[in-house]
């Protein structure tokens, strides 16, 4: 058990590495240059890998950043596929991370209230 999940842990953090190289160098989308991947979990089959995403921006241009990476998601699975030594390369699907996004609302209330009890 713990040998499979070593592997599945392996794969996942090779696949963010990979997939966030292949955004940044491979793909001239200028939507996504505010997008981080933040993790990857992959299926024990090793044939679905959820990509998890965070983006900076608004709601509308998270919007817009989740359409173009539906877009580009063949492309990037096809260079994926040219990069990685496995038996089939898992169909990736690109998912928000939440977590993030609402890690960095509480920092920006945080700043928002330090700066209201400087000046007031």
């Amino acid at each position: 058990m713990e040998k499979v999940s070593r592997r599945l842990k392996r794969v996942a953090s090779l696949l963010q590495q990979l997939v966030g190289e292949i955004l940044e160098q491979e793909i001239n989308d200028p939507r996504l240059a505010m997008t981080t991947i933040t993790s990857v979990k992959v299926s024990s089959d090793l044939r679905h890998a959820a990509v998890y995403v965070s983006i900076f921006g608004d709601d509308s241009e998270r919007e817009k950043t989740m359409q173009a990476l539906e877009q580009v998601r063949p492309k990037v699975a096809a260079l994926l596929g040219e990069r990685v030594e496995m038996r089939y390369t898992p169909r990736i699907y690109f998912r928000r991370d939440k977590g993030a996004e609402r890690s960095f609302r509480v920092l920006e209330i945080i700043d928002r209230l330090n700066r209201g009890e400087k000046s007031g």
